[in-house]
Formats: structure tokens, C-alpha cells, sequence
């Protein structure tokens, strides 16, 4: 089980760096005189994109897992 989650912790702490650099983006763009508000709308979906592979990496460990669960481990897993 240590495998699943060690294979996708790199990629789950460079997924999140980058939401976090891409946060520290969007408070610069707001801090600006102007709003530039396409810039802004793009670095939300860029974060929004990354979100959703995050969850979607998750539920993939999940259920790589979930073969190797008790049946009691697995109702508590749903």
C-alpha cells in the first residue's frame, strides 16, 4: 500500500506548489492598480484544473487500494 502513496506524493506536492504559486499570482494581479480580469479568470481555471486532477490522482490511489482492504477497512473507506 506504501507504493500507491509514494508514487503520487511527488506529484501531489508539485500539484500543489503550483496552486500555491498560482494564488500568490492571482493576490499580485489584485493588488495591481488595474485588474487585469482575463488574467485573473486564467489563473482560476489554471487552479481549478489542478484541483480537479488532485481529486481525481485521490480517487485513483483510492481505488488502487481498495483491493488490498479488509471488507471492514473498505466500509470505512465509503
Amino acid at each position: 500500500m506504501r507504493e500507491v502513496f509514494d508514487r503520487n506524493q511527488a506529484d501531489r506536492r508539485k500539484r500543489l506548489q503550483e496552486i500555491q504559486a498560482l494564488r500568490e499570482q492571482t493576490g499580485g494581479e489584485l493588488r495591481k492598480s488595474t485588474v487585469d480580469w482575463a488574467k485573473i479568470d486564467g489563473l482560476i481555471e489554471q487552479v481549478t484544473r489542478l484541483r480537479g486532477e488532485a481529486q481525481k490522482e485521490n480517487l485513483r490511489a483510492i481505488l488502487a487500494l481498495e483491493s488490498q482492504l479488509t471488507p471492514q477497512q473498505r466500509d470505512k473507506l465509503h
